[in-house]
């Protein structure tokens, strides 16, 4: 559904060129035109049975890091099955207390005293209860590979080993990487721990042998990261969101792409741009610079069946086909935006979603009203001069004055 509304034609200009082109052109305004991890868990299990306690006392058996300082300790807390839940740690020799990092990794945990000093301790014994004897290890130059995955956040272990894994290998002709999916990484942890596992490379292997490609969580590692990538940026990376007058009164002298522009990408330079009237049609905007100018396009898409190939590919195709902008490639600081859509289009929103981030093009916000509850609304869409993006949802009978 768009809006009803008859407005001055756009004018465009381009130094020696015709008034308007249309599909795969736009129009240069060289005016200067002006605007703008959960709760940590406080109890666990009191019991932990005898056969998981005999499995992790293997499990910490199998790995000794080499150059490593060992000392024994008891350290008061509690775990549930292999997992440390508590976050505090207490010293049963010194009655020093410790701050749990992180999540555990296998049978390892980080620890933090007061004063911010940091180590990794392992379970070598378990008792029935809250006591539990670890070994501290000062690794120093010789970290346990699985350390590593505390720098991602993830909601499992599998979830930081898998981007390990991407950030590792990705890009890298590796033959093994390439052959492994997120359900071989779960299949491996499933009976073994990182520990089992003397180099990223051996568990890269075992993982890759593991994996099923056309079973559930399957297909390349790479694509099952990008959608969960885009699954988070669609909940926490919103366009940011005005009252509909105050995107009018931020639009005053900025040229609208208008209804007979829409499906073709448009671009202004040092310039804003700003579109109207999307029912269910989607616009994706970018904003860059170059030489000291700043580039600003958008493509209000109308076509239901376009793919996020087609949409992605008319703003890159644009700079790359027009002698009077730079070719894409060399912009920089680019930022790419996407809005509008109802729940009738929210598949094709996505699809633009996962074509800008397998491109590795920065998507800074997404915000598609895809609730039923506002089926009825109208978006509308405004790059400021200076690169911000803003974004508006309203009802058109309450803006009658401004339609």
């Amino acid at each position: 559904m768009h809006a009803n509304k008859v407005k001055k034609p756009l004018r465009q200009s381009v130094a020696n060129q015709p008034a308007q082109q249309k599909q795969g052109t736009a129009f240069l305004d060289n005016r200067p035109v002006a605007l703008a991890q959960g709760k940590m868990q406080e109890a666990a299990n009191n019991s932990l049975h005898a056969r998981e306690a005999a499995q992790l006392q293997t499990v910490a058996n199998a790995y000794q890091p080499p150059k490593q300082r060992q000392t024994s300790k008891v350290i008061q807390g509690a775990f549930l099955r292999n997992h440390f839940n508590l976050a505090h740690w207490k010293d049963m020799d010194d009655g020093k207390d410790y701050q749990q990092v992180g999540n555990p990794v296998g049978n390892q945990i980080k620890l933090q005293d007061k004063d911010e000093n940091t180590f990794f301790v392992i379970v070598t014994d378990s008792k029935i209860g809250v006591a539990s004897r670890i070994n501290e290890l000062n690794f120093e130059e010789d970290e346990h590979w699985s350390v590593n995955i505390y720098d991602y956040s993830g909601s499992s272990d599998e979830l930081r080993a898998a981007y390990l894994l991407r950030d590792t290998y990705q890009g890298k002709d590796n033959d093994l990487y390439d052959e492994t999916s997120f359900n071989g990484i779960q299949n491996a942890l499933a009976g073994n721990s990182f520990l089992d596992y003397k180099t990223l490379d051996d568990f890269l292997k075992d993982v890759s042998k593991r994996s099923d490609w056309g079973g559930a969580n399957g297909g390349a590692l790479e694509d099952y990261l990008t959608r969960k990538d885009a699954a988070k940026l669609m909940e926490d990376q919103l366009v940011d969101k005005v009252d509909y007058p105050d995107l009018r009164k931020g639009a005053k002298d900025t040229p609208e792409v208008q209804a007979e522009q829409w499906d073709a990408p448009m671009v202004n330079i040092d310039a804003g741009l700003w579109t109207d009237g999307m029912g269910p049609c989607i616009t994706i905007a970018m904003t860059a610079t170059y030489g000291g100018k700043r580039y600003n396009a958008l493509l209000h898409s109308m076509d239901l069946d376009a793919d996020g190939h087609d949409v992605v590919g008319g703003i890159t195709s644009l700079f790359d086909k027009m002698k009077e902008l730079p070719k894409f490639n060399q912009l920089e600081n680019k930022k790419f935006y996407i809005a509008g859509g109802n729940k009738s289009t929210t598949v094709k929103a996505e699809k633009i979603l996962l074509e800008l981030m397998k491109r590795k093009l920065p998507v800074e916000g997404y915000s598609i009203t895809d609730k039923e509850k506002d089926i009825k609304l109208t978006k509308a869409l405004l790059i400021t001069k200076d690169g911000k993006v803003y974004y508006s949802a309203y009802n058109p009978k309450d803006h009658d004055e401004l339609m």
